[in-house]
């Protein structure tokens, strides 16, 4: 693929890396542990939406000047997340699917990008 040149440096990056994502800033979450979930989860317990106290850290993403927060696994695991078991359901230990979009739409509403890492 050909080269282009980040706006903010003088590296070259391939033409496939999005564009905006050359001189962002990211910002990194591992949600099980940042929002101290249980080690396990025996896929059966509560909904516990611990993914809302992400609203208590927006003002702070902004101070940074964060422009994506790339998220570790969120997705239903039995134990630290990279086990997953059901990729189309929120783990039961952060939430659910509306509680992700709502935190989703509500960074994007900020102007921050959100990755996650399936």
């Amino acid at each position: 693929a050909p080269l282009r040149r980040s706006m903010s440096s003088t590296r070259s990056v391939p033409s496939s890396v999005p564009r905006w994502s050359t001189d962002a800033i990211f910002y990194q979450i591992f949600p099980l542990g940042f929002l101290d979930a249980p080690h396990t989860n025996d896929l059966t317990g509560p909904v516990i939406p611990r993914l809302a106290q992400l609203a208590n850290y927006y003002s702070h993403f902004e101070k940074l000047g964060v422009t994506c927060i790339y998220f570790g696994p969120v997705f239903e695991s039995l134990t630290h997340g990279y086990d997953t078991v059901d990729h189309f359901k929120v783990d039961r230990r952060l939430g659910d699917l509306d509680l992700l979009k709502k935190v989703v739409k509500e960074l994007q509403e900020r102007g921050i990008r959100v990755l996650l890492d399936g």
